[in-house]
């Protein structure tokens, strides 16, 4: 199968059935002999950084002389982003082969009277076949939404979870309280398998820990000094952790977190002796980890960045951050979101750091208008024009812009994405 006809495949998936619950994943990994025994598994779940947690946790293994597989979601651009190996995401060729050897599986399935495998499943399950097939000693297995019902969950025992901030996001799917959605997310907590929690709101914190109680799971709670950081500029961040300097090139005192959580699954792993990694390896791990998409710079003259931010929290750690990159510049936003994301909370968080707003529509099904999105914006009193076509909306920004101005696209993964792939491009 040529990978035209293999993305095809994938794409029609959402026809061809959908069952809840996680008997299909498992049904589909049992056809292709379990894949998920042949390596250790670190299972990252939340609802912020989890990208970037596990971009670290998978970075800091390389270093280590590990051979890892980093499987994540959303992709900026294509489907290869998803599946990685030792700092390279899978070639067109692997990924059409990976997907024929799931399709004959699944097919196998179906004959038997199953119900097709989700999308989301096909592709978890590419994930695994594909590092096994390329030998890994270890995988970092990003939840795609929730936890107890993602089809990562279908996984043998990893040897470590960890779940990052909880914050309100899928509540049609998750719930509508943090304790509803921490608990979809401690789904994933097995007993006896440690696991690392980010610092979390009282009220989610709670929630995992009677799961974890009820599971016999043991907790590691991450503790980040409020003067943690020793320096930061648009060349990175300096922190402290365990009394030893790192640095990452990533900015804003979320990102520390990130990283403060991802050395402590490191440790945790190091102290019940299930890998090798001297504190060398880890400092090189977090200088050198790159996650695409989380205030990016990806253009000069004018500075053009992009960020992920599509929840209020993730707007106030972008308030954070982009008060440092933008001190003294005047900046114009890009910015659109799904409909099922939370435009009002975000908008309160970063509309006042913006000169000029355009308000524009992701390539995608169910978003919010740019009309809409305008009027959102208008009592915070920024200039804003409305332009529905995301390429017109980006084109005009850059004509708005001087040399010494700065751009920033954000909101929705579908928007930064295509942003992201049309400059790379040029």
């Amino acid at each position: 199968m040529k990978i035209k006809r293999a993305l095809h495949y994938l794409n029609q998936t959402y026809k061809l059935g959908r069952k809840l619950g996680l008997d299909n994943i498992n049904q589909l990994l049992d056809e292709l002999g379990r894949p998920d025994k042949q390596m250790k598994l670190i299972h990252v779940a939340g609802t912020n950084g989890k990208g970037s947690t596990s971009s670290m946790i998978y970075t800091m293994l390389q270093q280590a002389g590990y051979s890892v597989g980093f499987y994540s979601s959303p992709h900026l651009v294509k489907y290869n982003e998803r599946f990685q190996v030792d700092g390279e995401m899978i070639s067109d060729d692997d990924l059409a082969q990976t997907i024929t050897v799931v399709k004959k599986a699944v097919s196998a399935m179906t004959a038997r009277g199953l119900t097709h495998p989700t999308e989301f499943e096909v592709l978890t399950a590419v994930s695994l076949v594909y590092f096994r097939d390329r030998g890994c000693q270890y995988a970092v297995m990003e939840v795609g939404l929730g936890g107890r019902l993602d089809a990562t969950n279908a996984i043998v025992d990893p040897v470590c979870s960890v779940i990052t901030p909880i914050e309100f996001d899928h509540t049609s799917f998750l719930g509508n309280s943090l304790t509803e959605i921490a608990g979809e997310k401690a789904g994933i907590l097995r007993k006896n398998v440690p696991a690392v929690i980010a610092p979390q709101q009282a009220e989610a914190k709670k929630e995992i820990e009677r799961v974890a109680k009820q599971r016999n799971t043991p907790l590691i709670h991450v503790k980040v000094p409020k003067k943690a950081i020793q320096s930061s500029d648009l060349t990175g961040t300096v922190f402290l952790w365990n009394d030893k300097e790192f640095k990452l090139r990533q900015l804003g005192r979320y990102q520390v977190e990130n990283a403060i959580t991802a050395l402590t699954v490191m440790d945790t792993l190091r102290k019940t002796g299930e890998l090798k990694i001297t504190d060398y390896r880890m400092k090189q791990g977090i200088l050198h980890t790159k996650w695409p998409g989380r205030l990016e710079k990806v253009a000069n003259s004018p500075d053009i960045y992009i960020d992920g931010s599509h929840n209020p929290h993730g707007a106030r750690t972008l308030l954070e951050t982009f008060n440092q990159v933008c001190k003294d510049k005047r900046c114009i936003a890009v910015f659109g979101m799904k409909d099922d994301k939370d435009v009002a909370g975000v908008l309160k968080h970063t509309a006042g750091l913006f000169q000029h707003m355009i308000a524009t529509e992701p390539h995608t099904e169910a978003t919010h208008s740019a009309e809409e999105i305008a009027s959102l914006i208008e009592p915070y009193g920024v200039e804003t024009t409305i332009e529905p076509d995301l390429n017109k909306a980006f084109d005009l920004a850059c004509s708005m812009a001087d040399k010494d101005d700065l751009i920033i696209v954000y909101g929705s993964f579908y928007l930064i994405g295509d942003i992201r792939d049309r400059v790379v491009k040029s």
